[in-house]
């Protein structure tokens, strides 16, 4: 095998920038305080956590929708060593078409309201769920294209985050 350089190749194991859109008081309590996973609603597409997603777009999209008026939408950006979260227990899904079954059930399970990732008692949640945004799931499966979330759902997972000097953007 050739392992010489490639010409024009930019790897270099950067970190992994993450945006949360959330409001601007919001904001300000995740960057001053820490992430509380108490506070996030249940039935989501990957159950309780913290969401994070990689499109700055699409985390604009989620703090139009969180902020109403006098609420000003803002975002927290996070540089995220690769290598930190190489520690954490991921469950990842690349795909979300019909015959993605594992996504879609994982999704319907979480969505109904379960507790945890159905791993036991013991280690109730995985450390984060990396995946598409799902669109519909009751009556139609569909995911919003050219997107994806990372949520985040224990305590270590989350300190992380709050290790990576967390920025405020309006």
């Amino acid at each position: 095998m050739n392992l010489t350089k490639t010409p024009n190749c930019h790897w270099l194991n950067q970190d992994l920038v993450l945006f949360h859109g959330t409001t601007l008081v919001s904001a300000q309590g995740i960057i001053n305080s820490r992430i509380d996973l108490t506070l996030g609603r249940q039935a989501l597409d990957f159950g309780i956590g913290f969401y994070t997603t990689t499109s700055e777009d699409q985390a604009r999209g989620w703090a139009r929708k969180k902020a109403f008026a006098p609420d000003t939408p803002a975002l927290v950006r996070y540089e995220v060593s690769r290598n930190a979260l190489a520690l954490l227990e991921f469950l990842a899904f690349v795909r979300s078409d019909n015959m993605a079954h594992d996504f879609w059930d994982f999704v319907v399970y979480c969505r109904s309201g379960n507790i945890g990732h159905a791993r036991g008692k013991d280690i109730p949640y995985f450390d984060v769920v990396v995946g598409p945004l799902v669109q519909q799931w009751k009556t139609r499966r569909t995911v919003h294209p050219d997107s994806d979330q990372l949520s985040f759902h224990t305590d270590n997972a989350v300190q992380i985050l709050q290790n990576s000097k967390p920025q405020l953007i309006l």
